[in-house]
Parts: structure tokens; C-alpha cells; sequence
């Protein structure tokens, strides 16, 4: 007669480190908030598309939003939103309410993207990502000797990608390291997708939907025009995203 197997245990709870987009509120005005929200949305809509979404009420000053009216309405632009992050307890009473759950700044496993972006969207463009058959796959990095078109997607895992021609409006360029691009940058760039914020963007001619660095982007309308159309580098400094020029 055989032994009996010992049951397994049906799952396993384990501490993890995720990069989540966070939502830094300023304001509670729920209909500028939805404004912004599909401002920023119609730029960039598969960036946003069900990402898990922190809100960080630490810098907001006087009277917060109502959070489940807040969570309703982020819902509403398809986004996920998982926690508040907030070390004031009335901040954190609200949140449970709402039925979210609660961050503080000494507990971060939030927004290296953060996000957005940024584990879900991470795992959306990996999803999507695909491979032009003329790129060069090595150690050190992907390299694509043609330019991105708009609608394609390029995801470099795990290493740098670099791109010897511009990337076109509609394009998304991800990787896990820096993304080096040799020509114009019109569509977005993701680099540090899983969370490395050393990760940086070059390119010769900034003109960029969007930029990203774990998580942190940047819109092409936030983008200062003393850097478009310049060669530039995208980095972080102090979790805040920063470009200067290379010339």
C-alpha cells in the first residue's frame, strides 16, 4: 500500500516589493481631478489601461476628497486603485472606508512607478511587447537597427535597448535598463520598467509623448520646450524625474 501524500498547502504568503503608479494629490476637487485624469489618460491610454494606482495623500494640505468617490471615479478611467498612502491616521480611517488599503512613506513597497506605471502596466507591455526580426539580442542588451513604428512595441527585459533610428508617435519602447535612441524620440519610452530608478532615457531629438523612469513620467505637454526637439537625457534624481541636454 502506497503512503498517503501529505497535503499541500494551498498558498504561501510572502513579503513583496512591486512598482505601483501613485497618484500624488494636491487638490480634492473631484472635478479637476477628472479632468486632469482624462487629459493625461487620452495621451497615453495603454499606459494607464488597469493599472494598480496608489493615492498619496502626503503632500496634500486641508481637506482631502472623499475616497470612495475618488475610488468610483478612478474606476471610471480603468484604473485599479489598491491603497492610500498616508501616515495621518484620519487619512487612514478614510481609506478604510473606502475600502482601500493603507501605505505609509516607512512602508514603501509603492512607487519606485512607478509606475505605470507600474507593475501591471509592466506586465501589459511585456504581454504585448514584440520583436522586429531584424534586432540583435545580446548580453549586454537589444539592440533595433530600424525605426519603431507607430502601434509596435519593443521590450528589452532584463537589459538595455538601443534603438540606431527614432521611435514614432503611437510607439512604446520599454526596458528593464536605459534605452539609448539614436534618432528622434516621438513616442514613449518606459526604461527601469521593473523598477530600477538609475535606469535613463538618451536620445537625440526629444519630442516625446510621454517619458518613464520606474514609474515616474512625464507628459509631453509637462515637458519644458527648452528641452524638446534637443538631445537629452531623462533621469531621476531624488524620486523627482529630471531632463537635461547633452550638448
Amino acid at each position: 500500500m502506497k503512503p498517503k501524500q501529505k497535503n499541500q498547502d494551498s498558498f504561501r504568503l510572502r513579503g513583496s516589493f512591486f512598482s505601483l503608479s501613485a497618484m500624488e494629490l494636491h487638490s480634492s476637487d473631484i472635478d479637476k481631478i477628472d479632468e486632469q485624469l482624462a487629459e493625461s489618460i487620452a495621451l497615453a491610454p495603454k499606459f494607464f489601461e488597469k493599472a494598480p494606482l496608489v493615492i498619496d495623500l502626503e503632500k496634500i494640505k486641508g481637506k482631502i476628497p472623499d475616497l470612495l468617490v475618488l475610488r468610483q471615479l478612478l474606476e471610471r478611467h480603468n484604473l485599479i486603485p489598491v491603497a492610500v498612502c498616508s501616515s495621518k491616521k484620519l487619512h487612514q480611517n478614510a481609506a478604510h472606508k473606502a475600502g482601500l488599503g493603507i501605505l505609509t512613506t516607512n512602508t514603501p513597497p509603492v512607487d519606485p512607478v512607478t509606475n505605470k506605471a507600474k507593475e501591471a502596466k509592466t506586465e501589459d507591455h511585456q504581454e504585448a511587447a514584440e520583436t522586429p526580426p531584424h534586432d540583435e539580442a545580446k548580453s549586454n542588451g537589444v539592440m533595433i537597427r530600424q525605426s519603431v513604428r507607430s502601434g509596435q512595441q519593443i521590450y528589452a527585459k532584463g537589459c538595455d535597448l538601443t534603438i540606431l533610428s527614432s521611435v514614432s508617435p503611437g510607439a512604446e519602447v520599454l526596458s528593464d535598463g536605459n534605452i539609448h535612441i539614436y534618432g528622434a524620440l516621438r513616442g514613449r519610452a518606459f526604461a527601469g520598467a521593473s523598477g530600477d530608478t538609475g535606469a535613463m532615457i538618451f536620445c537625440h531629438s526629444l519630442e516625446a509623448e510621454l517619458v518613464s523612469i520606474a514609474g515616474h513620467y512625464r507628459l509631453n505637454e509637462k515637458i519644458d520646450s527648452d528641452y524638446l526637439s534637443k538631445r537629452t537625457v531623462v533621469h531621476l534624481q531624488d524620486e523627482k524625474l529630471l531632463i537635461d541636454l547633452l550638448d
